[in-house]
Formats: structure tokens, C-alpha cells, sequence
């Protein structure tokens, strides 16, 4: 019975997975986000197997950052599939097979004051070192150049395990006044 017991119990677990759990990691994500960026943020809905796949849709900025280049942060739907295992070792990102990024909108304002010099320890990208998947997303990104705002609109980029990167931009819009 005690057998029995644990299975209905980590059944009812795993199928109650996102009603239980569901806000504590959107909750997790968005106070990571407000303590690398600042600002507030939202995200709709977290789901996925949680075993092998992880996606959360509906990400957006509620509050802007008060400093720093970051603007608008919002994606509506980010994908991750992964080896849970090697996930969970000593190079946890080459335990991701698949990220994918649809609907971002980025908006950065290099100009903005930053916050006090220091405060912020820039991020550790040799990290992606490790990234042996593939990447893939889609979006707008625009860039306030002090001229005007820039924007790559349609902008898809796709990464593979083989560190190639492919680029593809379907308008570019640039500020009306070029110097």
C-alpha cells in the first residue's frame, strides 16, 4: 500500500504540477529578471513537462527599469527542452538541446544613466560556452540611438551546437536623422 500510496501521491503531483508550483516559478523568474535589470515583470503562464521541457508565454515588462540601457523586455512564449540529467551536473547548459524565443520585443536605450558603477557585476558569458543546442528567436529589437530610435523588425536568429549563427532581418528601420 505504501507503494501504492507514493505513486497516486507523485502522480497527483506531477499532473497538479503548474496549478501548485506554477506561481512560485513565475515568481522566481520575475524577481530574477527585476534583480539583473530593475523594473517589474509579469509572465502569463508557466507549463511543459518540466522533465525534458520547460515554457512560460506572456512575459512583459510592467515597470520599466529606472536605469540602465534595458527598456521593454516582453516575449510571448519561450521554449526550453533539455536533458534533465546533465541538466542538473556540472555543465548544466550543454544539457540544453533546444531554446527557442517567439514574439520578443527588446527595447534598449544605451543613453539611459546606468546604476552606480559597480553595482551590477556584468554577466558571465563564458557560460555559453557550454550551450551545445540549439537556439532559435524571433522578435524586434530597437535601439534609442540619441538620433532616434533603430529597429531590426522580423529579426530571426538561429544557433546551432556548431557555434554558427544565422542572422536573417526583414526591415530595418533607422533614426530620420543620420548623420
Amino acid at each position: 500500500w505504501i507503494v501504492l500510496a507514493l505513486v497516486v501521491v507523485l502522480g497527483a503531483a506531477w499532473v497538479l504540477r503548474v496549478p501548485l508550483f506554477g506561481g512560485l516559478v513565475k515568481s522566481a523568474i520575475t524577481s530574477r529578471l527585476s534583480e539583473s535589470f530593475g523594473g517589474r515583470y509579469e509572465i502569463d503562464v508557466v507549463g511543459g513537462s518540466w522533465l525534458s521541457d520547460f515554457e512560460i508565454r506572456g512575459l512583459r515588462t510592467v515597470e520599466p527599469p529606472p536605469d540602465g540601457p534595458l527598456v521593454r523586455l516582453d516575449v510571448e512564449e519561450a521554449r526550453l527542452r533539455y536533458d534533465v540529467r546533465t541538466l542538473l551536473g556540472d555543465a548544466p547548459l550543454s544539457g540544453i538541446e533546444v531554446a527557442e524565443v517567439r514574439g520578443l520585443l527588446l527595447d534598449v536605450d544605451p543613453s539611459r544613466p546606468s546604476a552606480a558603477p559597480g553595482s551590477v557585476e556584468p554577466p558571465d558569458l563564458s557560460l555559453l560556452d557550454e550551450f551545445r543546442g540549439r537556439g532559435d528567436v524571433e522578435g524586434t529589437v530597437s535601439v534609442e540611438t540619441g538620433r532616434g530610435k533603430a529597429m531590426l523588425r522580423d529579426l530571426r536568429v538561429r544557433y546551432g551546437p556548431m557555434h554558427v549563427l544565422d542572422l536573417d532581418v526583414g526591415a530595418v528601420t533607422l533614426p530620420e536623422r543620420v548623420a
